[in-house]
């Protein structure tokens, strides 16, 4: 190796060091969890083998519970309005609402609105809800009243490699833009009138973040970042990864959910 591209090894290495932040533990949380997510004021919410869902305040805290066990295992919690929390169960096609302390507001039994195969489903900005249909290949968004569906997409199949297999599991809303997740392809981008915009080739992912400028999603240990404007992807080191199911970041927390329990930390 020449003298002069180990001195730029040495930097890059020093770089990716000097930006990795510094982790304080919080708390660890006993519970037997198989689903995490967070909203934007730092509260964690898990989903248990018990299927309880519990909320957790951002110093680790209790907060509350609500069980489901009559309805089974959920597909996706979405909290990115924490007064309307959306709990969507694929095998029963249908969305309960919760409030701010988990009780519950109402359901909609989305067969109701023409939707008979619903994959994912997602909070839209402005209250109402993203569903990716499966049985015609559209993505559909509801109306805040959850009366009527008000846009939806071209079919959604156009936007795929022919042979690929289209099977949208994951959506997120950010205000500006709406991001289906298809793991075979990468993420489909469409805008809030669920027209179709580009592909992001992030292949093989269920659910991810997106924060600022970039997408973050958990793989091999590390939280993935890739750079919406760049496309540069960077991977953040984690302070424990010893039975690491899946891992958050929000609002200068560090959220690691692990076999036995839920871990905060600070940075």
């Amino acid at each position: 190796m020449s003298s002069m591209r180990y001195i730029w090894l040495m930097l890059a290495v020093l770089l990716v060091a000097f930006q990795q932040p510094g982790f304080q533990k919080i708390i660890e949380v006993p519970c037997e969890a198989y689903y995490l997510t967070t909203d934007n004021l730092g509260n964690a919410y898990v989903m248990t083998t018990g299927h309880d869902l519990n909320k957790y305040k951002p110093d680790g805290s209790y907060s509350t519970t609500q069980n489901f066990k009559a309805n089974g295992s959920i597909t996706s919690v979405d909290v990115s309005n924490t007064m309307q929390i959306n709990v969507f169960y694929k095998p029963l096609n249908k969305v309960i609402i919760l409030d701010n302390v988990l009780a519950f507001r109402g359901e909609l039994l989305l067969r109701n609105l023409g939707i008979t195969q619903a994959t994912a489903c997602a909070r839209s900005f402005d209250n109402g809800l993203w569903v990716f249909d499966a049985s015609d290949l559209l993505l559909k968004k509801i109306d805040k009243d959850l009366k009527q569906v008000t846009e939806q997409s071209p079919n959604v199949r156009l936007f795929v490699e022919k042979g690929k297999t289209l099977a949208p599991d994951f959506i997120f809303d950010d205000a500006s833009r709406v991001y289906v997740n298809n793991p075979e392809t990468g993420i489909l981008v469409f805008d809030i009138f669920a027209q179709y915009i580009k592909t992001i080739p992030v292949k093989g992912l269920h659910h991810f973040q997106v924060i600022g400028n970039e997408i973050i999603y958990f793989r091999n240990n590390r939280l993935q970042r890739y750079n919406l404007r760049s496309s540069i992807q960077t991977a953040l080191q984690l302070p424990d990864t010893t039975d690491l199911l899946d891992a958050r970041l929000e609002k200068e927390r560090l959220y690691l959910l692990k076999k036995n329990g839920l871990t905060l930390y600070a940075y």
